[in-house]
């Protein structure tokens, strides 16, 4: 079974959404690791590769060159390689142009049985990235899994659904994202990181990939303060939407 493993780099401590934040103020002052929910997408895919050692996991990330150091973590914990995609010209890529690229990047470096990521990022929360590049990759998609097992039958997943829990067994290959579980999260060892000096970290930029146009063009941004915190509060649906539509109509005037 060959696993690819999507990861992004994120700001570990605080982070500001302000209207006039830049992605790379977002990512200042702050220590820069990997995403929670893609780190335990990794564990899921160490895990599974701890009881068939058959298995080769390689991890993908679009970011800047400062996530080497997430990516060679990836590899000391077990990871067999990994590919880092970096390029300017992919700066300030929303979801669809980033999984338009990641999904080009898989195409392009193997073929995979399972393709993991975490459900959502800290940064960001869209949850885009798994369903659509399933959907862009014409593949199943699973969500919200919180554990996943190997046997003869296949490999099971466990998903959270509504107040319980509901069993599957994935119809390869796939795309599964994956919700912060219950298993603990290795530590790579001094082994590990010696090991890893040995593994490889492919570079992959708009040579290799040409940038993606998501066809979402920002046009203008606004920031409103109302005298009230909550803003115009009314608790009738069409007059809500008739407040927020006069106040649009009068922004584009």
């Amino acid at each position: 079974m060959n696993i690819l493993v999507c990861v992004k780099l994120v700001a570990q401590s605080t982070f500001t959404d302000a209207l006039g934040d830049s992605s790379g103020e977002r990512l200042s002052n702050s220590a820069l690791v990997m995403n929670p929910t893609d780190e335990t997408a990794l564990e899921y895919a160490l895990k599974l590769k701890d009881k068939d050692k058959s298995i080769k996991i390689s991890v993908i990330t679009m970011a800047p060159q400062s996530a080497a150091q997430m990516l060679q973590t990836a590899l000391a914990k077990g990871a067999d390689q990994a590919f880092h995609i970096c390029d300017k010209a992919f700066a300030g890529s929303d979801t669809i142009a980033t999984v338009s690229v990641l999904s080009r990047a898989a195409a392009l470096t193997g073929t995979y049985d399972l393709i993991l990521c975490g459900k959502n990022s800290l940064d960001s929360e869209t949850g885009h990235i798994g369903p659509q590049m399933a959907a862009l990759m014409g593949l199943p998609f699973y969500s919200n899994v919180v554990d996943m097992a190997s046997s003869s039958a296949g490999l099971s997943i466990l998903r959270a659904a509504g107040t319980g829990f509901e069993e599957y067994t994935v119809n390869e290959p796939a795309v599964v994202s994956v919700v912060n579980g219950t298993c603990m999260i290795r530590q790579p060892s001094v082994m590990g990181y010696k090991l890893a000096k040995g593994k490889q970290i492919l570079m992959l930029d708009s040579g290799d990939i040409a940038p993606a146009r998501s066809g979402t063009d920002t046009i203008q941004v606004t920031e409103k303060t109302f005298s009230h915190r909550h803003g115009v509060k009314t608790d009738n649906f069409a007059e809500g939407i008739s407040a927020l539509s006069a106040y649009i109509k009068s922004v584009h005037s």
